[in-house]
This record gives C-alpha cells, structure tokens and sequence, in this order.
C-alpha cells in the first residue's frame, strides 16, 4: 500500500494508491516438476526470461491474471515468485512437490559442476521443446 498526502487550498488530501492487497485466495502455490524451466516475461516461450527456476521451486500462480490469455497462451500461467511476476507454462508445474533428479542423486548431479549460464541455456533448451504425444 502507498501513501500520498497532497497540500491543497490549505488541506491535506490524503490519497491511497495501490490498495491491491495479496490473500491467500488469490493465488495457489504450485512447485516446478522440471529440472530448471525460465521464468518469463508475456505468455510465449520465445518472451524475455526473467529467472531460471530449479525443480521444487515453490510458485503462487495467480486466480486472477492481470493479462487475458488467448486461446494459443491458454497453458501459460501468471505468477509471482521472489520479486518477479511473470509467466510460466503450467504443464510443467505441479501443486505437489516432485522427485526431483538433483534431490535424489545430489553427487552425480554436483558433478555436473553447472553454472548460472548453464542453467540459463538447459532451461531454454526446455522452453523450446514440444511436450506431448506424436501424431499417428
């Protein structure tokens, strides 16, 4: 909430911008069932990523976008995650926690030794993958 006080003809006007406060029926929190998937920007997998985010990584993906979805972005969610609000595919998403591959071999998976932009290029490397079955 932010408040404004305005000195006008010799009165203080106080405005109230912003009122928007979060409740827990505005969003739901769901968990990335991926090992990394981006964050992005507008509903499109080819949009601005603004995080990368790790398997389990909780989300509050919101009940009420403030962008309407077309019929092609019906898949796409808007949440909120540390200081970000962005859009994620809610495929890859789950509202229980998953198996994770890092969780269950943390060894083998530190071996892998991945830095940031690593983790950058798998995720976007995900992004362009097409989920679901082959036509027959």
């Amino acid at each position: 909430m932010k408040l404004a006080l305005k000195f006008f003809s010799g009165f203080w006007i106080i405005l109230l911008i912003n009122l928007s406060v979060e409740s827990k029926d505005d969003f739901e929190v769901y968990f990335v069932q991926e090992l990394m998937i981006n964050l992005h920007q507008n509903p499109s997998r080819y949009s601005q990523v603004l995080t990368t985010l790790t398997c389990n990584h909780p989300l509050k993906v919101s009940r009420k976008p403030n962008v309407k979805l077309s019929d092609e972005s019906s898949h796409w969610a808007q949440v909120k995650v540390g200081g970000y609000v962005g859009f994620v595919d809610l495929r890859l998403l789950s509202s229980q926690r998953a198996q994770c591959f890092e969780a269950n071999y943390p060894k083998f998976f530190d071996g892998f030794q991945l830095r940031l932009v690593d983790m950058y290029y798998l995720a976007r490397l995900h992004d362009q993958m097409i989920v679901g079955e082959t036509k027959k």
